[in-house]
């Protein structure tokens, strides 16, 4: 390319780093020559007229000039007694401006109160309170453009006393493990309904009554309104609703969603015969948001529960998931069961397996899944369910007294990890209550953490999607997609567009009714074709057929793209003991679901494979049927990038750093990204630390960044940019664009403008129909531009040109920059 400056201060931008390119000057002319291979090279471009080469870690200042930077004030917060704060430099300066694009670095630590603060050799900025010092601390620095231009920029610190903490909290490692207390300083569940189905809540408990509402709970087994437990001994009801939703209340344990309300469900025979009675039946009321199972079928490929038919388990939760908040769908949360060590799987149960159902694993302190927690096809997520303190009922009336006396029990169970995601869940909603069910479930399946998903002897497997970090999501069979994430779940739910319902839901159902005979030791494939276009949320499988062992079978499905999902693997026969035959039950005649086949497309050869292991029994395949559940295909694409992003690439995933689609509104959601992030729309950019390619041909519409300092330039498109927090900068480029700056001190510039723009933060507005929300900074053209703040403190600076800036309220800086300007600074 040739380029052309003109007039004025002018800048050349790559996406490089100064190294990746040679720069020459022959007459006049400068070339700059891109030392990079594949896609992301951008060739030689001969420059005239150019002042700045801008390059991701700095300036070339090609005419000698140089203007000072500007520092701003920083803002951070720490918890008394707990040692240093560790700052980089970059998260200092990534709110300070340097006109030219150079590259700052702080050389410099002075004016500290509160404590002290020093520099480090590597440049960060280290700051440790006085012993016993609460309230406002501060400290300058002095930052350096490498180009003899310095500022003086100041950091408050504000120190406060430690965060929630109740008498027990330290031994609640699941809180921390599970990003929970990340989100506190946001959501605590307020406004969400989690009902606890179970033996019982003990409301009286110290933990507990603070947020029970006994108006809207039930005891089915008396039919009445009082749900306290009947007999000695029923606590799990009481451990189960303080992981959820214990109060904060200075004392025992703090519940996942500390303010979130609880309601217990009393028994089940009534309870579920209620789901299938609405909407003659009152109770679970449907506008309980969260309605938490920790419990299941006592036996595998049960039929019946009680005197309560197990076929009326679909119709009853499909009809919360209809009915539910007002047609948005209860969340339903089941434990996934404690007898994976026995040879069981979360299949064989048909409440755990439902597609209505979250079925949550356990996992250990090392985020292993625990031994006794049931695998399956069906398994969601995994969460802590080793080791959970919780509450107890006192005395003789609960457990038996422990290490945390007669009102706590120290527990394990996916009984424990269930109530751990309800409680994420409630934060979740807190932060976007229009989530739908089938919503809640993909953020869960996208913000999970894999702790090596490339590692292949971790089970971990990819499926044929393409949403998941630019591809496949991986999944394994013991904890699904993953390790609960509550921050990354809840930065997902508030940047969350979709709503997913049951009444937008597609589905279709096929059958293959043909016999295929099962000989001993044999294996058969049956197929079915699928047409219809369905971007696959769940896959159902109902299968009859009859064998004299079941406990001989393997029963696998494989998806076009080559996805398996095993539903049935020699059922009650513990791994690693070659004398156990398994389970002697004979014939099978159940449903199955799957969650594994998450963002592929149906159309394809479906193909269901039995196989049998042991020596001694034959069967024949009768029938079975294939549900595919999910939406239609839309041009309208989301990828979720994650933390996990720079992981897949070592895997042989290099193919996830291209992201293309050639038409309809498209979005790249990176909010669950804790790095900073530096992405144009119209040619990529960096994402936890990997260089992300735009396709030829793509447009990005719209753009969601995470928790760092961020950078965002927008394309020629009508653009959506949210900075997320972490202090960023914006630019929306040519069209219409929505700038959301989001928490922290974030800017908006307009350096491509190819005329003066006017921008007025109090109005939220800007030239070409941009609006603009959460911003504190402007910075302009290098044409005639107006830039007007709001109440807030903004630093407006105008570049080039004959600009106008009015501060408007609040305690402003202003710079003109080049050219004949007219600055006020407001009141």
């Amino acid at each position: 390319d040739t380029l052309s400056g003109g007039d004025g201060l002018d800048a050349a931008v790559f996406t490089g780093r100064r190294a990746d390119y040679q720069i020459t000057t022959t007459g006049g002319i400068t070339t700059v020559t891109d030392l990079r291979t594949g896609a992301v090279n951008e060739g030689a471009d001969s420059l005239t007229g150019i002042e700045r080469l801008v390059f991701q870690d700095g300036a070339v200042h090609l005419d000698g000039t140089n203007a000072n930077p500007f520092a701003r004030t920083d803002r951070v917060s720490q918890s008394r007694g707990d040692g240093f704060i560790d700052l980089p430099a970059s998260r200092l300066t990534a709110n300070d401006l340097d006109g030219d694009g150079d590259a700052l670095s702080i050389t410099g630590i002075g004016d500290v109160t509160g404590g002290s603060a020093w520099l480090t050799e590597d440049g960060h900025v280290r700051f440790v309170a006085a012993p016993g010092f609460e309230g406002l601390a501060s400290f300058t620095y002095t930052v350096d453009d490498g180009h003899g231009g310095t500022a003086t920029g100041l950091v408050e610190v504000d120190v406060e006393a430690r965060g929630p903490r109740d008498g027990l909290a330290p031994y609640q490692w699941h809180l921390v493990e599970t990003t929970v207390t990340d989100v506190w300083p946001d959501y605590t569940g307020q406004g969400v309904v989690i009902g606890i189905a179970d033996n019982g809540v003990d409301y009286t408990h110290p933990d507990v009554a603070p947020n029970y509402d006994d108006t809207i709970d039930w005891d089915y087994s008396s039919n009445d309104d009082v749900a306290m437990p009947h007999a000695s001994g029923d606590a799990h009801g009481t451990y189960v609703a303080a992981i959820a939703a214990g109060a904060l209340n200075g004392e025992g344990v703090i519940g996942v969603a500390y303010e979130a309300t609880l309601a217990g469900y009393l028994t089940f025979e009534g309870y579920i015969d209620s789901w299938a009675d609405y909407p003659n039946g009152s109770r679970p009321r449907y506008d309980v948001d969260v309605l938490n199972n920790s419990w299941t079928f006592t036996s595998d490929f049960a039929t019946t529960l009680g005197f309560l038919p197990a076929s009326w388990t679909t119709p009853g939760m499909e009809k919360l998931a209809v009915y539910g908040r007002d047609g948005l769908g209860t969340n339903i949360v089941f434990a996934a069961g404690n007898t994976g060590d026995e040879g069981s799987r979360a299949d064989y149960d048909l409440f755990v397996n439902s597609r209505y159902t979250i079925a949550v694993a356990s996992v250990d302190y090392q985020g292993d899944q625990s031994v006794f927690s049931r695998p399956g096809a069906s398994v969601l997520i995994g969460a802590p369910g080793s080791g959970i303190v919780s509450a107890d009922r006192p005395g003789s009336t609960g457990y038996d007294p422990g290490e945390f006396g007669a009102d706590y029990h120290l527990g394990s169970g996916t009984s424990a990890a269930a109530p751990v995601v309800s409680g994420a869940i409630a934060l979740m909603l807190e932060a976007n209550a229009d989530l739908g069910w089938r919503d809640v479930q993909a953020i869960l399946a996208n913000s999970a953490w894999r702790e090596m998903p490339a590692d292949a002897d971790a089970g971990w497997r990819f499926n044929g999607a393409t949403s998941w970090n630019g591809g496949g999501f991986a999944f394994r069979d013991d904890t699904g997609f993953g390790y609960l994430d509550a921050r990354a779940a809840v930065r997902l739910a508030e940047t969350w567009t979709l709503q997913s319902t049951s009444a937008n839901e597609v589905s279709v159902t096929l059958q293959n009714a043909t016999d295929v005979t099962l000989a001993d030791n044999g294996s058969i494939t049956s197929t079915i074709e699928v047409t219809d276009e369905i971007e696959i949320g769940h896959v159902t499988l109902s299968i009859d057929l009859t064998h004299t062992h079941v406990g001989d079978l393997v029963i696998t499905l494989t998806s076009p793209d080559g996805t398996v999902s095993t539903f049935v693997d020699r059922a009650g026969k513990v791994a690693g003991d070659d004398t156990d035959i398994g389970t002697t039950k004979d014939n099978l005649n159940f449903s199955f679901s799957s969650v594994q086949f998450r963002g592929e497309l149906s159309p394809g050869t479906w193909t269901l494979t039995v196989t049998d292991a042991r020596t001694g029994d034959t069967g024949v395949l009768r029938d079975w049927k294939l549900g595919i559940h999910g939406d239609t295909p839309s041009d309208d694409t989301l990828t979720v990038l994650t933390d996990q992003f720079a992981d897949l690439v070592p895997a042989g995933q290099d193919g996830r750093l291209v992201i293309g689609d050639d038409a309809g509104h498209d979005t790249i959601n990176a909010a669950i990204v804790t790095s900073d992030i530096a992405f144009d729309l119209a040619a990529g950019g960096v994402v936890d630390g990997r260089e992300v390619v735009i396709a030829d041909g793509t447009v990005i519409e719209d753009f969601f960044a995470g928790d760092g300092d961020d950078l965002l330039v927008g394309n020629a498109a009508d653009n959506r940019l949210w900075g997320g927090r972490g202090d960023d900068v914006i630019e929306g480029g040519a069209g219409a664009d929505v700038i959301e700056g989001g928490q922290g001190i974030d800017t908006a510039g307009w350096s491509t403008a190819t005329q003066g723009i006017t921008v007025d933060l109090a109005a939220g507005t800007a030239s070409d129909g941009d609006t603009l929300s959460g911003i504190e900074n402007l910075v302009g053209s290098d044409h005639d531009d107006t830039l007007t703040g709001n109440d807030g403190a903004n630093l407006l600076v105008g570049g080039a040109g004959g600009d106008t800036l009015d501060g408007g309220a609040g305690d402003d800086t202003l710079a003109g920059g080049a050219g004949d300007d007219v600055i006020q600074g407001g009141d």
